[in-house]
């Protein structure tokens, strides 16, 4: 009964799916649209996989196995899956007045180049800065080191990190606004290459691919086939430099590993459905399964980011620390690495079962302030955060989060101006054309 349940919610996924790419390979240009699809790719797309693949048996990860078997979480799972999708489609859309043509993407002014270039090498100065420098010209020491690093090393690098994220989206931005894009783009190449190799690790690699992607597809160049077509390369370079990483870098590859631990460890990498089943399997058996201590302590977090934890030794951690360690049967520590997270689940741990409203609801707003505030450069922006909230926690990207919410906020204020100025002007003009009355 569970499994006709989960294969009819893939397939109405599906054709959910196929609607948004449809809408998109005709110019629409939502940014809710390219957000679904990666939505279905790493939400929906696993339940498919379980029907024709099998279920993995989550050896490695036990929480993912113990919530993945409970029955009323694979239904509350499925019901996750549609209402996201319904109030998507409602909501998610939005048509301003004011809000510039999407094909045609203003330029920079000078003071705002100059800021997007500065954070384009900001990476290297970081990385300059810090206290081993000579460290990142092994590619992955974050990952391939990380039982070895000091706590000193570890928050430079969430700097350096950070720095890189700042680094591919400007890049995205300056190639969008240019008028010749591939020229900039074979100029910005080098400097994305050197983001990704600081950032060591793939989400930075697949923010530049979906990057690219993005900024070709809201110039207009990629509809109906090319689309398809630009869609299927950039899943196979992400496929293939995950693979190559995990090879390299973590030493998991087809001739060591047996098939059934590959298949386990792409479900893991690619997919997030995992996620969001372990958060609510812990709010319908807390007294098996406890994430956070209290409701709103990464919302603690996330308030007191700036405060050095020599200041506050209690300061919450992030939330891939505590869902790493209920994943794991341990108490929360830093384990020197963390298992990817997604809005969603943490939304859930912080407010319960509300949060598998909530979540999406915040996706949704997302999409709609940066469509209905800005045009095409501030869309690049909104498409990669809601991409990011889908696929890791907040706490990754901040400063990219801070600036695009900085960026809506001054974009809201210019745009109400603009319009109590016309109102203004509309009014004058009125008056000025009324006929005088007789005395």
């Amino acid at each position: 009964m569970i499994e006709a349940l989960e294969i009819a919610t893939f397939l109405w996924m599906s054709r959910w799916a196929i609607q948004a790419f449809r809408k998109m390979s005709h110019g629409e240009n939502a940014s809710i649209l390219l957000t679904s699809l990666v939505f279905y790719l790493m939400f929906a797309a696993p339940l498919g996989c379980n029907f024709l693949l099998g279920t993995p048996d989550y050896r490695t990860v036990p929480g993912f196995a113990t919530a993945a078997g409970d029955p009323l979480v694979r239904i509350l799972y499925c019901l996750f899956l549609v209402t996201t999708a319904c109030v998507w489609r409602r909501f998610g859309e939005t048509k301003h007045p004011d809000a510039p043509a999407f094909m045609n993407p203003k330029a920079p002014g000078r003071a705002t180049r100059r800021l997007l270039i500065g954070l384009v090498i900001s990476p290297i100065i970081v990385a300059l800065i810090g206290p081993n420098p000579a460290r990142y010209l092994h590619y992955g020491f974050i990952v391939a080191e990380e039982g070895s690093l000091s706590q000193n090393e570890v928050f430079f690098h969430d700097l350096v990190a950070a720095a890189a994220f700042l680094s591919i989206v400007a890049s995205s931005i300056l190639i969008l606004a240019s008028r010749s894009p591939w020229r900039s783009f074979r100029y910005l190449l080098p400097l994305q290459a050197i983001a990704v190799i600081l950032d060591g690790k793939r989400t930075g690699f697949a923010l530049a691919v979906v990057g690219v992607v993005l900024t070709l597809y809201l110039r207009g160049e990629l509809k109906g086939r090319r689309l398809v077509a630009a869609l299927l390369i950039a899943t196979l370079a992400l496929a293939g430099f995950s693979y190559a990483y995990q090879s390299s870098i973590r030493e998991i590859s087809a001739a060591a590993t047996p098939k059934d631990l590959l298949y386990e460890g792409a479900r893991v990498d690619f997919g997030r459905e995992t996620r969001v089943q372990m958060a609510i399997y812990s709010e319908l058996h807390p007294e098996q399964m406890q994430i956070l201590d209290f409701r709103g302590e990464t919302l603690l977090y996330y308030a007191a980011l700036i405060v050095p934890r020599d200041l506050w030794p209690d300061k919450p951690y992030p939330y891939a620390v505590y869902f790493t360690g209920a994943m794991l049967g341990l108490s929360p520590q830093y384990l020197g690495w963390g298992m990817t997270t997604t809005i969603f689940d943490e939304a859930i741990s912080n407010c319960g079962l509300g949060g598998l409203l909530l979540g999406p609801l915040v996706i949704c707003w997302v999409c709609r302030v940066g469509d209905a505030r800005g045009g095409a450069t501030m869309r690049l922006f909104t498409i990669l955060i809601a991409c990011l909230l889908l696929s890791v926690q907040m706490s990754a990207f901040w400063p990219l989060f801070f600036l695009w919410s900085a960026a809506a906020f001054w974009l809201f204020h210019s745009t109400r101006d603009a319009r109590r100025k016309r109102a203004a002007r509309g009014d004058r003009e009125v008056l000025i054309s009324m006929p005088s009355l007789p005395h």
